[in-house]
């Protein structure tokens, strides 16, 4: 069973997820999901919280991954975080891909953006995923990708830019 606040959202073959006690950025553990090879992909859901339509976010997270390369352009697989934008009856209306998890993230990488939730937007959930495995250096690499300390907050009004 997932974490609390979080559901598999959808997991294809040998996909899979745990809470790693041995690899963490801050505190003593973090989300480990693995792919093994590229048929295979899994993504883990937040529960929904409440959001403003219109109002600004900033979503930031660590990330890294253990070998391979996660390359989207190349037609492979990709690890990803991202923000799903829910109405009213909690359908999605829009997602924001925050990250792709690259060569430059196998130490402990930061991400972080800014977002607006779009019009209609009630509430939103985070989605962590990982897919397909690529043959770089051993055709038997499997991907792994770490998340930890996720943020996820509004801008005060007092903030916001005003239009120009």
């Amino acid at each position: 069973m997932p974490p609390s606040g979080w559901a598999v959202a959808a997991q294809a073959c040998d996909a899979s997820w745990e809470v790693d006690a041995s690899t963490a950025h801050g505190g003593a553990r973090s989300l480990l999901l693995r792919s093994a090879d590229r048929t295979s992909g899994i993504e883990l859901r937040s529960d929904a919280f409440a959001v403003s339509s219109g109002q600004e976010h900033y979503f930031t997270c660590w990330a890294k991954i253990a070998r391979g390369a996660i390359d989207h352009t190349w037609g492979q697989t990709v690890a990803a975080a991202r923000i799903y934008w829910l109405d009213a009856s909690a359908r999605e209306i829009s997602n924001s891909e925050i990250l792709r998890v690259a060569y430059t993230a196998r130490n402990w990488t930061r991400f972080t953006r800014k977002l607006v939730a779009p019009a209609g937007a009630t509430s939103a959930r985070v989605g962590l995923g990982v897919s397909g495995s690529v043959p770089n250096d051993d055709l038997s690499t499997e991907n792994a990708v770490w998340f930890d300390d996720l943020e996820f907050w509004p801008t005060p009004p007092s903030m916001m830019r005003a239009p120009v």
